[in-house]
């Protein structure tokens, strides 16, 4: 028998034989003690980022998924949370962080053009009231599309948050940090260190998937397995209302409060980039587009204008 412990058994082996137990693992080398869990007293509180119509969610040091079909307004919804997130409340749609707290995001993109990073980037400006000309230090921006190493960009990812220390990120999209979204080892490793990165830099950290064509699961196994560890699914949908278009937002998956239907059209500003507008309820007709918001307008996204008008 184990000295330190008499009555250690593993499996009817005594102390010195279960130390024995897969040798090729080398798990008596471990320092096991330094992950004992100390219990907080008293229980600290969740400190949640958003909140809709009242009902708070995606609390720090965690991980939340964003989902839906390609071109059903998912990077918008990005933008709408990442500008109340910043303090500008978008309809019902605000910030919750304890007042006196740093707000600070970092967006990253991984897969579109220059120029579509660059209108996400304008939209929240202008829906912010910031000058073009300004680099505000609250709000940064990382293009990884160029990045074609997968484990390289990851590491990107996280040397920004060590940097950076925002209080939300949003990695635009998950997809491209992986080499195979059905590789089932890859992918719950993958989801493994989001979850852990969420933790030790106590962020909000915003997952987008794609869902798979034909149904409503995320895409892959790694949709399977990030779908399991979020604390909230949101689905984007694009919906024809009268002419006009229309996108929901649905949250699909809760473990805290039930948030009602996030709605919003896209319509254009001022200076004529197009951006997200949240809907109170009930829902008013949107306003037609003028003759001067055309696609062809200096600083309109053409893609953005041509689904409007669909």
């Amino acid at each position: 028998m184990d000295e330190k412990n008499p009555n250690m058994m593993i499996a009817g082996r005594e102390g010195d034989e279960a130390a024995a137990f897969l040798p090729e693992l080398k798990w008596m080398e471990e320092d096991a003690r330094r992950w004992r869990f100390v219990k907080t007293t008293p229980l600290k509180p969740y400190i949640y980022t958003l909140s809709f119509q009242g009902v708070r969610i995606a609390p720090l040091g965690d991980i939340h998924a964003l989902t839906g079909k390609s071109g059903n307004g998912k990077t918008m919804t990005f933008t709408a949370m990442i500008v109340a997130l910043l303090g500008k409340a978008q309809g019902e749609l605000r910030c919750c962080l304890p007042a006196g707290r740093a707000r600070k995001v970092v967006y990253v993109d991984t897969e579109m053009g220059v120029n579509d990073t660059n209108l996400v980037v304008k939209r929240v400006y202008t829906l912010m009231g910031w000058d073009w000309s300004e680099d505000r230090e609250e709000f940064q921006v990382y293009y990884l599309r160029e990045v074609t190493d997968i484990k390289q960009r990851w590491k990107i990812v996280l040397k920004a948050m060590w940097e950076e220390r925002p209080e939300a990120v949003f990695l635009d999209g998950m997809l491209d940090f992986v080499d195979d979204l059905n590789d089932n080892g890859e992918c719950m490793k993958l989801v493994r260190e989001v979850m852990a990165a969420a933790t030790v830099f106590n962020v909000s950290l915003w997952c987008l998937l794609h869902e798979n064509p034909g149904n409503e699961k995320m895409a892959g196994h790694l949709g399977t397995a990030l779908e399991r560890k979020v604390t909230e699914v949101l689905v984007t949908e694009k919906k024809k209302e009268g002419g006009f278009v229309r996108f929901v937002v649905t949250q699909k998956k809760a473990r805290g409060g039930d948030v009602p239907d996030i709605c919003f059209t896209v319509q254009p500003a001022e200076n004529g980039i197009w951006v997200p507008v949240i809907e109170e309820l009930p829902f008013p007709a949107p306003s037609a587009p003028s003759g001067k918001s055309t696609g062809d307008s200096e600083g309109v996204d053409p893609k953005v204008v041509e689904m409007v008008r669909k």
